[in-house]
């Protein structure tokens, strides 16, 4: 049985007024499980929902009066009160989910009155955003972040973005044939039901080269390679900086992509230089982000090198693997609802 489910049903009936946590998220997040355990030992009210459950699982009664939306908000986790929510985790929520039976048109038309009905409610709400969904849009844009990251002070890679196959051909000469293309978006494409394909950072050979129309398809980013001695995820949450070493360089599955094999990484704490660490404070507060995760490279000169930001990262694999407070830290700038 679903942990989330069995937390849903022991909150039945259960007062839910002052000073409410929502957690906005699917139901299958594991880092959002450990935070509702987290936040009921401390006795904290939390309310849980995914927006893919309304409105055939949640009920929405919202009024408009003296300049402000109450009402309540209720399905099988209980009842909240709109104007009882303190602040909101926001991480990774589902889309909403329509009635099947209703014929397409009028399924298209139901979804979009829930986004901006339901997602126009939850946006009028006066609470503290971890981070606010618009804002979480606007910052996941890579261009973006490279930008915002070079004014900083980063070390940025060399970049392009192109369907011109004649300025990826040139590119890859001025990196001496050394180059990588990674994706631009969230590097997952749908091949049905729960599936997808994982697009993984990749080493561009002389052979793809070969390819090199097919950038026509799309814009596509190419950048120079960069030497790693490590590979360091920071986690902002607030004005705190969590720093984890990912040691990914002895296995050649790891190299160019962690993520292709996570039975090979080793990690371990690691401190910045103080100046690194405000630049990473500064990124995420340029982008208005309460929340974000950055990869950077160590390189074995001793330069750190950003790479991306991930305004929605995961973090509980590394908190399990150093023990770092990164769901304490959370916790703690929900219940305050600011930054602390």
């Amino acid at each position: 049985m679903n942990p989330w489910k069995m937390m849903s049903l022991s909150r039945r009936g259960r007062d839910m007024s002052k000073d409410t946590i929502v957690v906005l998220t699917r139901d299958t997040d594991y880092v959002a499980d450990h935070l509702v355990r987290s936040m009921e030992k401390r006795n904290i009210a939390v309310f849980r929902f995914d927006t893919f459950d309304f409105p055939l699982q949640l009920t929405l009664d919202a009024s408009f009066k003296e300049f402000s939306w109450s009402g309540t908000l209720s399905g099988p986790q209980g009842t909240v009160a709109l104007e009882d929510i303190k602040s909101i985790w926001y991480h990774r929520p589902r889309e909403y989910r329509i009635d099947d039976r209703l014929p397409d048109p009028y399924k298209e038309f139901a979804e979009g009155e829930a986004i901006r009905g339901f997602g126009g409610i939850l946006r009028s709400i006066d609470c503290f955003w971890v981070s606010h969904p618009d804002t979480i849009r606007a910052a996941n844009y890579k261009p973006l972040q490279l930008k915002l990251a070079h004014e900083i002070g980063f070390i940025t890679p060399r970049t392009i973005i192109t369907n011109d196959p004649h300025a990826l051909l040139q590119f890859y000469e001025e990196c001496e044939r050394k180059m990588i293309c990674k994706a631009i978006s969230n590097g997952f494409i749908a091949v049905g039901g729960d599936q997808y394909h994982a697009v993984y950072t990749s080493v561009v050979t002389s052979e793809i080269v070969q390819y090199a129309e097919n950038v026509r398809h799309t814009a596509t980013l190419f950048q120079e390679i960069i030497p790693k001695e490590l590979e360091l995820r920071v986690t902002v949450i607030g004005n705190t900086a969590l720093t984890v070493a990912i040691h990914s360089q002895h296995s050649e599955r790891t190299r160019v992509d962690w993520r292709r094999y996570y039975p090979d990484l080793t990690y371990s704490r690691f401190s910045l230089p103080p100046d690194i660490e405000t630049k990473c404070l500064s990124l995420v507060k340029r982008l208005n982000l309460n929340y974000g995760c950055l990869d950077l490279i160590l390189t074995p000169v001793g330069d750190f090198v950003f790479l991306e930001i991930n305004s929605s990262g995961q973090y509980r694999w590394l908190e399990e693997a150093t023990n770092l407070p990164f769901t304490d830290t959370l916790v703690d700038i929900l219940v305050a609802g600011s930054i602390v």
